[in-house]
């Protein structure tokens, strides 16, 4: 074997040598993120002079708020509540929020915290209020005496 293919066959051998590295070892640990490495530059650029950075500050590790959910919609519509009856689940402390939309004039009411709130026909109402009772409560259309929602209030 003539020098000249001997050095192609080594350069080709670094290069799967490199590349398998980079595949075996990408992704394996779950704890490093791939946004925190640099970017990586090509063989072409190894002779350019890097540019200085700046460090950027180091992320500290601090307990990662929840993410407030959205608001359940609770629909009553021909006489029946869309999807079925609606769970709703809170903390004690927490804010319990929901909306009704009717299709009919009603009137909301969420039991064991004695809470009524009036719904036009057509419209829809968004109901707030502190979780202080811990248990499980019915939330009524009242005048038809129908089930549209259950509020869980935890511990």
């Amino acid at each position: 074997m003539e020098r000249g293919q001997r050095i192609a066959f080594a350069m080709i051998a670094a290069v799967i040598a490199v590349v398998a590295v980079v595949v075996l070892s990408g992704g394996s640990d779950p704890e490093t993120n791939r946004a925190d490495r640099p970017p990586a530059t090509a063989a072409s650029d190894s002779t350019a002079t890097p540019e200085p950075q700046e460090a950027e500050p180091q992320a500290t590790a601090t307990a990662t708020p929840r993410p407030k959910p959205g608001i359940q919609t609770v629909r009553y519509r021909d006489g029946k509540v869309v999807g079925g009856r609606t769970r709703l689940d809170v903390d004690k402390g927490e804010t319990v929020r929901f909306a009704v939309a009717s299709d009919v004039a009603e009137e909301i009411h969420v039991h064991g915290y004695d809470r009524y709130v009036d719904i036009p026909a057509g419209g829809s109402k968004r109901i707030t209020f502190k979780a202080d009772i811990e248990g499980i409560f019915e939330v009524e259309l009242h005048d038809a005496g129908l089930e549209i929602a259950q509020l869980r209030v935890n511990p």
